[in-house]
């Protein structure tokens, strides 16, 4: 992935390493994390490094999701399946899940309770 895919799509990774420097994986102390590695594997298999400087500071995505979750914690707020899709696909991950107009991109969703 690009930086800016990482940014807004990709961020297993640096949330791994927010969890990582916690000590949040068994047996292995909590430490500083100084770069994450994607690994692409297929056909083209590639292997992508992403520094965490300043584009991507663990503090600064800990932050970040925090802020999410406590957004999600309220009853208005409901999920989405598809809340920032970076390219159009016919299917995707949790669309069995979803009500029409949040998996049919040419629908409108509609708001509802959550309960």
């Amino acid at each position: 992935p690009k930086t800016k895919q990482i940014r807004h799509f990709d961020k297993q990774l640096l949330i791994e390493a927010i969890m990582a420097e916690a000590g949040g994986f068994e047996n292995v102390p909590g430490t500083a994390v100084g770069q994450v590695t994607y690994i692409k594997v297929g056909r083209s298999p590639e292997i992508f490094d992403v520094p965490l400087g300043d584009e991507f500071k663990t503090v600064t995505v800990k932050g970040e999701l925090s802020d999410l979750l406590a957004h999600f914690q309220s009853d208005s707020v409901g999920y989405i399946s598809r809340r920032a899709m970076e390219k159009m696909r016919y299917e995707g991950d949790f669309d069995h899940l979803a009500r029409f107009g949040e998996w049919d991109a040419s629908e409108r969703s509609v708001p509802g309770p959550v309960k």
